[in-house]
């Protein structure tokens, strides 16, 4: 009896161990397919993310491609304006020698031989005078629908610049010198220019819906020269349209609600100059940096962020 308790006991262990290598050998099996599903959903996770970003890489040079194409188009259109305008004074010239024609052979009349001859050189100039005049007003068409898809684009190339933050180089018509120009706007009205003489900064509404600017406060800042201007009460920017505030005696006129001139004061003038949009609480709205090339944009990061408030003047 004992020897067969031993055999059993005996038997019971070895089949306790071969289950026991079994179970060992399922566990290594699941494991060792857990982790090459584990890799492969790595794996898969880690193309998906590459397809992403290289998505988002051509969407955003594609972006930055539709903003130059569109400043390229820009300037082909200034460049047909200033022919048009060419081609205008042109015929405007032209025009004026035939009428001057006309008058000189209506002086003529009583010494002309023959009258029949008079009058078709006269019929004449007029057809030609007529066919100036309409060769004029095709022209002029076609400059006034220029100026108007110019002016489109212009404020469609500033939005997209603005909403991209893509800086701008623009040329100061007097230095001749490169100045590059970044701002950023949370509202619809935006500091689109800063002349960088002190003469004027120009605001535009790019919304839909007027803009009020009721004890708003437009402020310009170079170095540590500070000058505010305080919008009337009830002051309004409506939809598509542009304000300038001009400094005195600086080519400016005062028209009321695109134009205004400052009294006694100018704007501060640089090589470096912010100016930025101010609500009721002086909090920030709208800005917009402007500086030379030949400055460091690194170094002049700490003039956007730290503006120091003195000689403050309220207009």
């Amino acid at each position: 009896m004992e020897s067969y308790r031993r055999d059993h006991i005996v038997e019971i262990d070895k089949i306790q161990g071969e289950y026991d290598a079994q179970l060992v050998a399922e566990l290594q099996a699941l494991r060792g397919d857990f982790e090459r599903r584990l890799e492969a959903n790595n794996l898969e996770i880690s193309r998906l993310y590459q397809i992403d970003l290289s998505s988002f890489n051509i969407d955003f040079k594609s972006h930055v491609a539709d903003v130059a194409r569109a400043r390229k188009e820009v300037i082909q259109y200034r460049e047909k304006v200033h022919e048009l305008e060419a081609m205008l004074a042109s015929q405007e010239a032209v025009i004026s020698g035939l009428r001057r024609q006309v008058v000189e052979l209506e002086s003529l009349t009583h010494i002309a031989e023959d009258e029949g001859v008079w009058k078709k050189s006269v019929a004449t100039l007029v057809d030609e005078l007529n066919e100036k005049r309409l060769q004029y007003s095709r022209l002029l068409a076609v400059h006034t629908q220029l100026v108007t898809e110019l002016n489109a684009y212009h404020i469609l190339l500033t939005g997209e610049e603005i909403r991209l933050k893509i800086s701008r180089v623009d040329y100061d018509e007097h230095t001749g010198r490169s100045f590059v120009s970044k701002g950023h706007s949370d509202v619809d009205v935006v500091i689109d220019e800063i002349n960088m003489a002190g003469n004027y900064i120009h605001l535009t509404n790019k919304g839909t819906k007027a803009f009020h600017m009721d004890s708003w406060m437009l402020q310009a800042t170079s170095g540590n020269e500070i000058r505010r201007f305080k919008f009337l009460p009830n002051q309004v920017i409506a939809p598509g349209t542009s304000m300038t505030i001009w400094s005195p005696n600086r080519g400016g006129t005062h028209n009321p609600p695109d134009s205004y001139i400052m009294q006694k004061v100018v704007w501060p003038s640089g090589d470096k100059i912010r100016a930025e949009l101010l609500d009721q609480n002086e909090r920030k709205k709208a800005w917009l940096t402007a500086y030379y090339e030949v400055d460091s944009p690194t170094e002049y990061k700490s003039f956007e962020d730290s503006v120091v408030l003195q000689k403050t003047r309220i207009y």
